[in-house]
């Protein structure tokens, strides 16, 4: 098992994921990488799998200095701003 299966829910989502490659690509353990490539990435959809470097460029952009109060227009939004530090 991958070392990003870390829960009982990744490990059910991921026998899933497995069980939807069977069913649907007709592929098995023994067909190698575009097995487990498809298992993983069906898998990280299901999971909603953020990677370390997804959420470091994500941190980029809260960061960015450029987001100010007069950048937010929507009441959602403001109200995200003002309860969140910069």
């Amino acid at each position: 098992m991958p070392s990003f299966i870390k829960s009982k829910r990744d490990e059910m989502l991921w026998q899933r994921a497995k069980d939807i490659v069977a069913k649907q690509y007709n592929l098995t353990k023994e067909d190698g990488d575009k097995y487990y490539q498809l298992v993983a990435g069906i898998w990280k959809k299901m999971a909603h799998y953020k990677s370390q470097k997804d959420l470091a460029d994500k941190s980029d952009i809260l960061l960015d200095d450029s987001f100010n109060e007069s950048s937010v227009t929507s009441p959602l939004l403001c109200l995200i701003y003002e309860n969140t530090l910069f």
